[in-house]
């Protein structure tokens, strides 16, 4: 999993108009797919809501592999998922739309993301330019260890198990316990401290004695 200090460094080895994709991983664990199909719209208060990713079709006329919005993985169309984001994230999102605009098209409105030709930006473009930056940098890092990195930090910060699967948007809070439960084995002594804690406090009142 990549450190706050290898996360900077991939973000500066990107485009100006892609830096922003590594926050939303980063910082709200999307997947690369979701955050290529986050637009303005997404941001709602405190709130991230994400009900679309980025994906690849057949054109029904060419055959070729065309970019386009899907419903989110494990999600019927119109399911979303709503993921707290903190003040340096919704920061970075205006940062980026003072400075890149956003992309509207007959398909989407308002998005964040765009190629040089003003089309979708698809997962692979995003990767070439991926991969270029973190092979400069010497690393073996893909996307998805942004999304762990998200996960992981909620965990070892005390952030329930079941909130964080809820924001990673996993079909089921087992597959959460296979990839991230032993992040929460120090939860353990948590709870062995704060029991402590309470069962051994001094009372701070006594009961008035009865007259």
């Amino acid at each position: 999993m990549p450190t706050i200090a290898e996360i900077r460094q991939i973000e500066q080895g990107l485009p100006e108009n892609l830096k922003l994709a590594v926050w939303l991983m980063a910082g709200a664990g999307l997947r690369v797919g979701e955050a290529m199909a986050v637009s303005a719209k997404c941001v709602r208060g405190e709130t991230l809501r994400v009900w679309q990713q980025m994906s690849l079709a057949p054109d029904p006329e060419t055959g070729r592999y065309v970019t386009h919005l899907a419903p989110l993985k494990h999600r019927a169309e119109g399911d979303y998922r709503d993921i707290p984001i903190p003040k340096f994230l919704r920061e970075k999102v205006k940062e980026h739309i003072a400075q890149h605009g956003t992309l509207s098209t007959p398909e989407a409105e308002e998005m964040l993301f765009r190629t040089k030709i003003n089309t979708l930006m698809s997962v692979d473009n995003f990767r070439h330019h991926w991969d270029k930056a973190v092979g400069a940098l010497k690393l073996a890092y893909t996307p998805h260890d942004l999304r762990h990195y998200f996960a992981s930090t909620a965990l070892h910060g005390g952030v329930a198990l079941n909130e964080v699967s809820a924001w990673l948007g996993h079909k089921s809070i087992k597959t959460t316990v296979d990839i991230y439960g032993h992040l929460t084995q120090e939860a353990s002594a948590r709870m062995r401290r704060v029991m402590q804690e309470a069962l051994s406090a001094s009372p701070v009142a006594t009961l008035p004695k009865a007259a």
